[in-house]
């Protein structure tokens, strides 16, 4: 139970963490297009593998969450 704690935890820092980077001149700097990736510029790109990454620690997220149900373990449904 505390092991899915401090996953949460984690997920909901990481979060965080990424949403205030995504608007920073980190992801988003004045001006840049290269490095491109695939022809498409900077900005394009990053924000793409920030998508991606947000669904994944959203995934796990929700696999972690504190109010997840257990599964019955009695066979009682």
């Amino acid at each position: 139970m505390k092991n899915r704690q401090l996953i949460w935890r984690i997920c909901c820092s990481l979060a965080i963490l990424l949403m205030v980077l995504a608007f920073s001149p980190v992801f988003i700097p004045t001006g840049v297009i290269s490095p491109k990736l695939m022809g498409m510029p900077y900005t394009l790109w990053s924000g793409i593998l920030l998508c991606i990454v947000m669904v994944v620690i959203t995934y796990v997220a929700t696999l972690a969450h504190p109010g997840r149900e257990e599964q019955p373990t009695d066979g009682n449904a």
